[in-house]
């Protein structure tokens, strides 16, 4: 233990150092090197500047190396026996107690309501590696507080045995607890912090020779000392026969000047090391003697492993001849417990002549209970101890040699029992928390389904169809919920399918069971915006990737596999230039009827699709056709504004621009649109401005605007002026329902469609429900379409083929129903 010196780098003028250092080697470890060590460790420790563990650290690193190149010395003439150990340096600064330990070692913190021990687990010794494996420990420092700094901990100091150790009234019965549950050889350094202030331990010499009269020494906690006197420690020899106690020698004059210096600047002793000190009294025992050690009682199991030297003091390993000393009659011995029999109960001196231990009396019969209770507790503990030691050997053997093992022995590392701290409260929070969840949804789906089987009863027993409609819209809602709750559920399908044709009933809905036509979609960012049918045939408008593409009939597919594949050979995308013919964003499609010539010079034999982009460009693109072309159409008058749909018809070209509120017309000139366009609204002017789409059926133009409202216009010839209706009646028979320029319904109209003779209507395609509303040309409502089940995306494009199919476009892929 050693307190700041005068010139003491930033950092370390409070601090106050202990070290405690065991070696090991095969032969005895001479004195000086102890000396040497712990001299370079304390220079070290108080020349680096910077934070206390940083500069523990940097303390542990000197001596590592300096074994290290001591070590790798060793095989030249004339070089020291190799050495290896374990250092715990540990700091005290204020109330905050750091310990960096490297090599074999324990540091134990006890204060009334607890201990603290670390490490849990050995690193690798000193002066093996030039890499330093060191742990680190910090706590809080008070008055009272009890730590043991020990190289060589027992095995039986587990967290049973100690329990209560800060308890306990001063070092003496701290160092007894400890020798009783060793179980085995050990050495330790023990202390106590004590308030400012209080008068400074004795030399080891005077306060044997005050024993047991004199007081325990104390020490200093917040702030310590700037320099502090080392309190020397005592311990004594492994038990054996004939081995009796040494007396600590007397410090070097070099030390006793130090001591003397640093007790004349003010400080105070900080910790006394490992000195038994009379217990409170009690009623006298005899001590228990040991038959190996000629019936003197047994020693305390201090000492270094065999064969190693055991420092007397702190500052410096013991003389060999010290080690094989003989205590005479007058001599005097410290007293210890016994290895195989309880710890005496009664008062108990410091230290006790041989005469005096040989002549202890007999013990009392009240002292029996509680010597054997204590005995029965050390003996769990130790069973309990053992336990555990042998199962950590037998997962070492069954695990793969290496794998979470050190010393022979199972070891989880630090990381994974943090890992384990953290991970097991989550996991029974989480527990708690989903218990709770799922119960509460267990309830919420009682209620739910209670409520809609309750109006699903309700729309049973209604007297007509419209007061029975808003309970069995309800009981969908009901459901809808319940399922959210318990998907996959019997009776939930069973009263859903009963509601929900009961409504489609009241609406004139028919159910379509749509498949797609390709297993795989048509890939990532596609959108399907417009289709067109050509046979067998399926073109698709992909807005997302700016192209055409064609689908043909799969005919190897096998059952499972997808009926449509794409054509790969088929070229027909935006986005590119065609002998100096710029083609942007494409918008919509057509079908032109083949034999036909494009881009003046090229003779097509099969149908050709035209599709124009947002600038009224048009691009021709047709099977087989190696290179697709492009023209410009010549544009109106007042230029184009915003063209959205085209259409053909006869032998004309029809482009709707809401931008101009006009439909735009071009005549056909050798299968190409080269003449200037002509106003197909000449004598009137319209507002067309929120017009989302337009179609031909029998030359009547069906004008679609966003809020569901449709025009129609018709002229008796071509080249006429049309006669509109700007805001057209629907007929609705529905119960409830009637003629109104809207259908109820209709809540995000996307298109129309003209589906020809053998039974001529017109389609509105809503895309807030996915549904399909078949009219009469005179909007006489005949029933509307609806999946089964929902699509994975909302359709936004159809198609009816002369079979009375429905291909629906949504999301990504194209879907087919037959109409029933």
């Amino acid at each position: 233990m050693l307190a700041a010196p005068r010139k003491a780098a930033r950092g370390r003028e409070q601090d106050t150092l202990f070290l405690c250092l065991s070696l090991r080697a095969r032969e005895a470890v001479a004195p000086e090197q102890y000396d040497a060590l712990l001299n370079l460790a304390a220079a070290t420790f108080f020349g680096s500047p910077g934070s206390v563990t940083s500069a523990l650290r940097q303390a542990l690193t000197a001596v590592n190396q300096k074994l290290l190149d001591s070590n790798l010395a060793a095989g030249q003439p004339g070089g020291a026996p190799p050495m290896q150990g374990g250092l715990i340096a540990a700091a005290l600064r204020e109330t905050d107690f750091y310990a960096v330990q490297a090599g074999p070692g324990l540091v134990l913190v006890a204060r009334p309501a607890g201990h603290e021990r670390f490490p849990h687990t050995n690193s690798r010794q000193l002066g093996l590696s030039n890499t330093l494996e060191a742990q680190y420990f910090h706590t809080q420092a008070a008055h009272g507080t009890y730590f043991c700094l020990s190289n060589v901990p027992a095995r039986g100091w587990s967290d049973i045995a100690l329990v209560g150790l800060g308890n306990l009234a001063d070092l003496g019965a701290v160092a007894a607890r400890l020798a009783e549950t060793a179980g085995g050889e050990a050495m330790a350094l023990l202390g106590r912090f004590e308030a400012a202030g209080a008068p400074a331990p004795l030399p080891l010499a005077a306060a044997r020779q005050a024993a047991p009269a004199s007081p325990p020494s104390t020490a200093t906690v917040a702030p310590p000392a700037p320099s502090v006197a080392p309190a020397a420690p005592t311990a004594t020899p492994p038990v054996g026969p004939a081995l009796p106690a040494v007396e600590s020698p007397p410090p070097t004059e070099r030390r006793a000047q130090q001591h003397a210096e640093r007790r004349t600047r003010g400080g105070a002793g900080l910790a006394e090391f490992f000195r038994l000190k009379p217990r409170p009294p009690l009623e006298p025992e005899t001590p228990d003697l040991d038959d190996e050690n000629g019936g003197e009682p047994s020693l305390i199991p201090v000492t270094m492993d065999a064969g190693t030297a055991a420092p007397e003091v702190f500052w410096g390993a013991p003389p060999a001849a010290a080690q094989n000393a003989d205590v005479g009659a007058g001599q005097t011995r410290p007293v210890a417990p016994a290895r195989r029999a309880a710890a005496p109960a009664g008062p108990e001196p410091e230290y006790l002549t041989g005469a005096q231990a040989a002549a202890g009396g007999a013990s009392a019969p009240s002292g029996q209970v509680p010597r054997g209770v204590r005995s029965f507790g050390r003996a769990l503990g130790v069973t309990l101890a053992e336990a555990i030691r042998g199962l950590r050997t037998l997962l070492a053997r069954v695990l793969p040699e290496g794998m979470l093992q050190k010393e022979g022995l199972f070891s989880v590392p630090t990381s994974v029992q943090v890992a384990i701290a953290i991970i097991i409260p989550v996991l029974v929070v989480g527990a708690s928390v989903w218990l709770y969840l799922e119960n509460g949804r267990t309830q919420q789906y009682a209620s739910a389904l209670n409520q809609a089987q309750f109006e699903v009863a309700r729309g049973r027993i209604a007297i007509d169809a419209a007061s029975a409609r808003p309970h069995w819209e309800a009981a969908l809602r009901w459901l809808a919920e319940a399922e959210t709750l318990r998907p996959a559920q019997p009776e939930v399908s069973a009263l859903r399918q009963e509601a929900q044709g009961k409504l489609d009933e009241m609406d004139w809905v028919t159910r379509l069971d749509y498949k797609p036509l390709l297993a795989d979609g048509l890939g990532r960012d596609a959108h399907v915006a417009r289709l067109l049918l050509a046979g067998q045939d399926v073109y698709a408008l992909d807005s997302g990737n700016n192209r055409v593409v064609r689908l043909m009939p799969n005919p190897a597919a096998a059952v499972g596999a997808s009926p449509y594949v794409p054509d790969a050979a088929f070229q027909c995308a935006g986005g590119q230039t065609f002998r100096d013919v710029e083609v942007s964003e494409l918008i919509d499609l057509a079908l032109v009827p083949g034999p036909t010539v494009i881009g003046g010079d090229t003779t097509v034999n099969s149908d050709v699709v035209l599709a124009m982009d947002s600038v009224g460009t048009l691009l021709y693109c047709a099977p087989g056709l190696q290179q697709a072309s492009a023209t410009y159409l010549t544009p109106p008058e007042v230029g184009w504004v915003r063209p959205g749909a085209l259409q053909l018809y006869a032998d004309r070209l029809y482009i709707l621009d809401p931008g101009s509120s006009e439909i735009w017309q071009y005549q056909a000139s050798g299968g190409a649109f080269t003449q200037p366009p002509t106003r197909y609204f000449a004598n009137a002017a319209y507002n067309l401005g929120d017009v989302t789409a337009f179609t031909i059926a029998g030359g009547d133009v069906f004008l679609l605007h966003k809020d569901g409202r449709v025009a129609n216009c018709t002229r008796t010839a071509p080249g006429l002026a049309p006669s509109c209706t700007e805001v057209a009646q629907f007929s609705d028979g529905r119960p409830g329902r009637g003629a109104s320029d809207r259908l109820a319904d209709l809540t995000d109209p996307l298109g129309v469609f003209y589906d020809p003779p053998p039974e001529p209507s017109l389609y509105l395609l809503d895309g807030g429900s996915s549904s399909l509303f078949q009219l009469s040309l005179k909007l006489a409502l005949v029933r509307q379409f609806r999946a089964y089940f929902a699509l994975p995306a909302p359709i936004t494009s159809m198609a009816i083929d002369p079979a009375k199919r429905f291909f629906a476009g949504a999301g990504d892929n194209v879907y087919v129903a037959n109409r029933p």
